[in-house]
C-alpha cells in the first residue's frame, strides 16, 4: 500500500506550528495532487482560474489542518478542500456571468438546433445549490 498520502503526526504538528520548512515539504509532496484535482476537465477552468483556485486552496489548508483529526484518510481530506474551492470558483464565475450555457448546439451538417434542457422553466439552479448545501449541513449536524 502506498503510504505517500498518509500524514504523519510529526509533520502535522510542525505544520500547525507554522514551521516554514514543514510547509515547503508539504507542498512539494502534495501540490501535484492538489493541482490534479483543480485540473479536472469537468471544471473547465482557464489557466488563470486554475491558479486562482490553487492559491485559494493553499490559503485554506492551514486553517483546515487545525481541525484535521484523522477521521478520514488525508488524501480524501485534501480532495474535499480542493472540490469545495473549485465549486466556489464555479459559483463565482456564474455570479459574474463568466460562465454560461449556450442555448443552441451545432449539428453535424453545419446547422444549429436549440438545446432541450431537462429542467423546466420553473427550475432555479441557485435554489438547487442552496438546498443541496443545506442538506449537506443537516447531514453533518446529524
Amino acid at each position: 500500500m502506498d503510504n505517500s498520502w498518509d500524514m504523519d503526526q510529526d509533520l502535522l504538528d510542525r505544520l500547525r506550528a507554522g514551521e516554514s520548512a514543514a510547509w515547503t515539504q508539504f507542498f512539494f509532496r502534495f501540490d501535484p495532487f492538489l493541482r490534479s484535482v483543480v485540473c479536472w476537465s469537468k471544471w473547465g477552468f482557464s489557466e488563470s482560474a486554475r491558479e486562482d483556485v490553487m492559491q485559494n486552496i493553499r490559503t485554506e489548508i492551514p486553517r483546515a489542518l487545525a481541525n484535521y483529526r484523522g477521521e478520514q484518510p488525508f488524501r480524501i481530506f485534501l480532495r474535499g478542500i480542493c472540490i469545495h474551492r473549485c465549486a466556489d470558483e464555479i459559483r463565482r464565475q456564474i455570479k459574474h456571468r463568466e460562465r454560461y450555457l449556450p442555448m443552441e448546439v451545432a449539428t453535424g451538417d453545419g446547422e444549429s438546433r436549440p438545446l432541450d434542457y431537462a429542467a423546466g422553466a420553473d427550475f432555479d439552479p441557485v435554489a438547487a445549490i442552496a438546498e443541496a448545501e443545506q442538506a449537506t449541513l443537516v447531514r453533518q449536524t446529524v
